[in-house]
């Protein structure tokens, strides 16, 4: 198992910085948005030894996804900007959602059409609300026109946990499919991405020994929204809490490096208030 962090651009953050930072603190996996094309040149060099994910646009979170003509001009946009840079980054796979924006015939093809234009490995997410059953039929439904290019399911815990599934049993009776999984808490019925230890809802310790009685072995990538700039160091507690859980060695100057990035980011946070 690789346990990665989302890497994205944050209150003014460049994501390029974000990805120096988890590089220097030794964390091996990185999943990113489309932002990570904004400075493609620089974020190559910070992902080159990374096990990177790519996390394919989508309507809860940019207004738009691969099924929305709407967004014809965006959805263009975005695919040349992965096809032009697809040699630089070794994306081991996409995250895509259902589609949300457009649910009729003509979404459907249109988002078939964009997905078959990308040669990266594609995992299907279930998104927030989606029932178990309703996300398995589209899955299935997915199979035939994607063939290959559909390696196997994002099992998102917050969002499965929000909708009323049953993840332990879904992943255990689809363990060989699941590719990747989104882990963050969450609380109050809000997928709000928080650190381990912010009061929500889910049970660290319950997940991790899950994932370890069912050997998991995939990638599960924390994906994690701080509540504020000075909350940065709790993202990393989360990281060295789940690696310490899964008994992954981190390297032995990440506990000193988190130190200093706990400290930059209270200052960074006095200077945001003034």
């Amino acid at each position: 198992m690789v346990v990665g962090l989302t890497a994205d651009t944050y209150r003014g953050i460049p994501v390029s910085v974000i990805l120096r930072l988890m590089r220097w603190l030794g964390i091996p996996s990185a999943e990113v948005t489309m932002n990570v094309f904004s400075d493609a040149r620089r974020t190559q060099k910070m992902t080159s030894k990374m096990v990177l994910g790519l996390h394919l646009p989508n309507h809860g979170s940019q207004g738009y996804d691969f099924s929305s003509p709407e967004a014809r001009e965006r959805v263009e946009s975005d695919i040349r900007a992965i096809r032009v840079n697809s040699e630089g980054f070794d994306f081991r796979y996409a995250v895509c959602h259902p589609p949300e924006a457009c649910t009729e015939e003509q979404g459907y093809a249109f988002y078939l059409h964009n997905l078959r234009r990308l040669d990266i490995p594609l995992v299907l997410e279930n998104s927030r609300g989606i029932s178990d059953g309703a996300f398995l039929d589209f899955f299935m439904r997915l199979r035939e026109p994607l063939g290959e290019s559909l390696t196997g399911i994002c099992l998102d815990i917050p969002h499965a946990h929000l909708a009323g599934w049953d993840w332990q049993a879904f992943l255990h009776r689809f363990k060989h499919d699941v590719r990747v999984i989104h882990l963050s808490d969450c609380s109050a019925g809000e997928d709000s991405h928080l650190p381990f230890g912010f009061g929500g809802d889910l049970s660290l310790e319950d997940i991790i020994e899950t994932l370890l009685a069912e050997a998991f072995d995939g990638v599960l990538n924390l994906e994690i929204l701080p509540p504020s700039i000075s909350d940065l160091g709790a993202a990393l507690d989360t990281y060295d809490r789940v690696t310490g859980l899964l008994g992954i060695e981190t390297r032995k100057k990440g506990y000193k490096r988190k130190r200093i990035v706990i400290i930059l980011s209270r200052l960074l946070e006095c200077i945001h208030r003034k």
